[in-house]
Parts: structure tokens; C-alpha cells; sequence
């Protein structure tokens, strides 16, 4: 698979939390504090970019499982929490060199950054421009995260689903990192620019799982033997070490399967198909082209938020987005991207005032499907109205 790393990736993936945004450390036990794409709950509800809270499962250098916590209830658009991980040793304040995060229920969850304190007070952050970058299916958020460089950073999250055989794999179920690979090393960030596969294409430092991996049951490959760095941090000249399948030493391993009640609980709420608060559950996004479907616009007001990459990104799934600041406007149902209107174009685009999709014709519409550059033709540009209107600033 080709992969390419963009500047904005390199600058940002990297860029340590500030000390104050971790939670607090414990004894024998890692906090992990998941944080979840953001969407004004007055606009949105318990709606698109929300779930279920994931199930954690920690290990050592080795391999062997350190603790997990299952998942349980559910975490709101924007919201972080905090999920207390006890060490199956009372008495082992060992950091956790790898994690899994798997899907902790039937509702999607979008998430955008993991804060995570070991027992020993060591702290560790990931954001999900990884996943991005790496092929997962990612939407922008408006979760401003608290960074020691850039105060306007707000990671892009990635997609995980529930276990069903239905989802038919379109969403990662769960993901497992290499927590020391993603921790400030710019220098090792370089190396991930340079050569993308050493991030990307090695299943012990970061892997999106299918229906290989759904409960925090289940075991996850590791480095065997661990990864020597070089004495800046950067990797190992030889690749051969990091581009591994990597080694399983506890059971059970990715692919075996586990029951449903595991992978996949619900509560009452959720079985008869309503929120606990007695509103409709929202339909699920299982289809590449669910956003057709989707009643929902995201207008975003973020400098670094781009309604044309949103479009152009083959792996990138919400609702339908608008940049102010570009002037543009993407259809998610088929990738199309639109102007804004203007004063001097009130037809054939997006009203912001309005917030619908005004019919007529249009001097720039793009088939995202093609890849092609902007037509410069006319085109048909339909009506389109929404339900729910979410504004970032």
C-alpha cells in the first residue's frame, strides 16, 4: 500500500499533551483518557460522532496482558473519559508499553485523542490523525486539545465500530499501539515522513483490526525482540525489525473468536432499539455511502479544518462539511465539493445563512470518485436541506 505523510501530519502527530491535560496517576493501575469527536450536543443530541466507551486491554514489553477494563456506558460528542485500567498485579507499577482499544458496543465511536498516565506517573498521548494517515476512516473534530506548541490543535478523529458481521469490516473495530513510538521524538516522527510504512505496515506499533480483534480479551502482536532505538530515538536502520507481523505471547490471539455478550454488550436501552433517554436511536453508519442518508451538516469555522480534504480523502466518512474559511462546501453522499455562496453567487451552492444547499448551476462542482481536478463546466447542483446543523468555532 502506497502512503504518503503530509507536512501537517509530521508537524502535528507528535506534539506532546501539556502536563495539565493528563489525568492523575494511580497506583497499580493506567488511566487512559479517551477523548471523542466534538458536535454541540444543543445541535446534536446523542447523534453522529458518539458511542459507546471502548474496551482497554494493556500489556507489557513481552507481550503479557498487564489489565483491562471492559467497556460500559456510553461517552457524548466532545466529551473525554477518563477509564481507570487496574493491573491484574496490585503490587506492578510498570508502565504499559502497548494498548488495544476495541469497540465497546453497537453505537460508533469517532475518537480523536487517548491521554494516558502509567501507575509509574510516565505520561503518553495518541491522537487520531494516526488512523488517518494510516488508511482508517477519520472526520475532522472540533476537540481542542491542550499541546505544549500549538494551541489550536485539534486532531482529526478515526472511526471504530461494533463487532456485528453486518458492519462487513467498513469501520476499524479496534486499534493497538506501541505507546513509546507515538510519544515527542520528532526525530523519530521524521523517520515516519520518510519512510510511511515504518509506521503504517508494522503490526505491532500501530494496527487497525477487522473482525480480527473485538474484545479486550484478546492478545496483540508485539516487537520480538523489543525494538533497540539508536541513541537520538530514531529507529533501527534495519527496517526488517519494525515491518513485522510481530509475536503473540498470552492467548487469546487476534482471530479467535469470542462470544457475542463479550464483544458486543447492550443495555436494555439499546436491545429495544431506543436511547436511555427514550429517543429514537440514531441509524447506524454502516455503508461507505451512509452520509447519503444522513440528515447532518458540520459548519466549521477552523482555520485548519478543509472542507476540500474532507472531499478529496477516500477514507473520510460524517456528515455532509463546510470550511468558512475555504468557501467550500462537501457532499459526503458523493464527494462533490461545492463554493459557498457569495453575494455574487447565490445559486448552484451553500448557504450558510440558510444552511441548505441552494439548487441551480455550478462553476466548480468535482466527482470525487474520478479524482479529478475542479471541472471547469457547468454542472447540476441539487437541492438539499438538514435536520441538524453543527457549528464549530
Amino acid at each position: 500500500m502506497a502512503l504518503a505523510l503530509n507536512g501537517a501530519f509530521l508537524a502535528l502527530s507528535m506534539i506532546p499533551l501539556a502536563i495539565d491535560f493528563f489525568p492523575k496517576p494511580y497506583k497499580a493501575t493506567t488511566t487512559v483518557r479517551i477523548g471523542v469527536g466534538l458536535a454541540q450536543e444543543s445541535d446534536l443530541g446523542n447523534g453522529t460522532i458518539g458511542g459507546n466507551i471502548p474496551n482497554i486491554a494493556l500489556f507489557d514489553g513481552n507481550g503479557n496482558q498487564l489489565g483491562t477494563s471492559h467497556g460500559k456506558k456510553t461517552i457524548k460528542s466532545g466529551e473525554f473519559k477518563d477509564i481507570v485500567v487496574k493491573h491484574h498485579d496490585h503490587t506492578n507499577n510498570a508502565p504499559a508499553e502497548y494498548i488495544s482499544i476495541t469497540s465497546g458496543g453497537t453505537d460508533q465511536i469517532c475518537i480523536a485523542y487517548l491521554a494516558i498516565t502509567m501507575a509509574s506517573g510516565d505520561k503518553n498521548q495518541f491522537y487520531g490523525d494516526v488512523g488517518k494517515q494510516c488508511g482508517g476512516k477519520w472526520y475532522p473534530s472540533n476537540l481542542l486539545v491542550e499541546t505544549n506548541e500549538d494551541p489550536e490543535f485539534k486532531p482529526s478523529c478515526i472511526w471504530l465500530d461494533s463487532p456485528d458481521p453486518g458492519t462487513g469490516d467498513e469501520f476499524a473495530q479496534g486499534f493497538s499501539i506501541h505507546v513509546p513510538d507515538f510519544g515527542s521524538n520528532q526525530v523519530r516522527a521524521m523517520g515516519y515522513q520518510e519512510n510511511p510504512a515504518t509506521m503504517c505496515e508494522s503490526k505491532p506499533r500501530f494496527h487497525l483490526w477487522g473482525s480480527d480483534l473485538t474484545s479486550e480479551k484478546q492478545c496483540i502482536p508485539v516487537f520480538s525482540p523489543p525494538l533497540a532505538y539508536q541513541s537520538d530515538g530514531s529507529d533501527p536502520v534495519d527496517t526488517s525489525l519494525i515491518l513485522v507481523d510481530g509475536s503473540v505471547s498470552c492467548t487469546p490471539g487476534p482471530g479467535v473468536p469470542m462470544h457475542a455478550q463479550i464483544n458486543a454488550p447492550m443495555n436494555a436501552s439499546q436491545m429495544l432499539g431506543t436511547e436511555s433517554n427514550g429517543a429514537k436511536r440514531r441509524s447506524k453508519i454502516r455503508r461507505s455511502n451512509q452520509a447519503c442518508g444522513d440528515s447532518s451538516v458540520v459548519i466549521s469555522d477552523h482555520i485548519a479544518h478543509s472542507a476540500q480534504e474532507v472531499c478529496d480523502s477516500t477514507t473520510s466518512m460524517g456528515p455532509d462539511f463546510v470550511s468558512t474559511q475555504e468557501g467550500l462546501y462537501c457532499d459526503m453522499c458523493t464527494h462533490t465539493i461545492y463554493n459557498v455562496c457569495t453575494s455574487n453567487m447565490t445559486s448552484g451552492c451553500f448557504d450558510v445563512s440558510s444552511q441548505t444547499l441552494k439548487p441551480g448551476a455550478s462553476l466548480h462542482p468535482r466527482d470525487l470518485n474520478t479524482l479529478s481536478d475542479v471541472s471547469h463546466g457547468l454542472g447540476s447542483v441539487p437541492a438539499k436541506s438538514y435536520d441538524k446543523v453543527i457549528h464549530w468555532t
